[in-house]
């Protein structure tokens, strides 16, 4: 019995640590600017999805605010300006959301190269979501932090989310 409950805490532990192993070879393929393992860590198309999901809900908000202090007759320049983003951000998006836009994003170096920093230096916060999602913050609250989600595909933990 023993054996057995061994095990069980060994795979438990195994499921635990992987994210952060997955983290650490994520932080060392930006430093390293290895493209291939990046590529593995970096599901891109989810990042684009989720990014056009988080810019289309910033420009609803915005244009909300601007049909609220606009007459109700003004309400068809609002909705040619939410077309003519969401037109115009699509084709941009799909151009701008690469890998080397995912690279500058995390890494924090890049970002500010007067700082001499990794991932986990950075990291403020990484914790399990659910048992399939994995969160991590990189920056204190209130300094402009990104947050990544990871999240487990096909027993591999790959980055699915980048956000501002």
């Amino acid at each position: 019995m023993k054996y057995l409950t061994g095990l069980l805490l060994l795979i438990v532990f195994t499921f635990i640590a992987l994210p952060y192993v997955r983290l650490y070879q994520l932080d060392d393929a930006l430093a390293t600017n290895d493209m291939n393992t990046l590529n593995k860590l970096v599901d891109l198309e989810s990042v684009r999805t989720t990014y056009k999901k988080s810019l289309e809900f910033k420009v609803g908000r915005v244009t909300g605010d601007v049909a609220a202090a606009l007459p109700a007759a003004n309400n068809g320049l609002v909705e040619f300006m939410r077309g003519g983003v969401k037109a115009l951000g699509d084709k941009t998006l799909n151009d701008v959301l690469d890998m080397n836009w995912v690279r500058t994003k995390l890494h924090p170096q890049l970002a500010n190269p007067s700082e001499n920093n990794s991932i986990w230096q950075s990291m403020s916060f990484a914790f399990f979501e659910s048992p399939t999602r994995f969160i991590v913050r990189i920056g204190d609250l209130g300094k402009n932090p990104i947050h990544l989600r990871m999240t487990l595909q096909d027993w591999y933990w790959r980055v699915t989310a980048i956000y501002d």
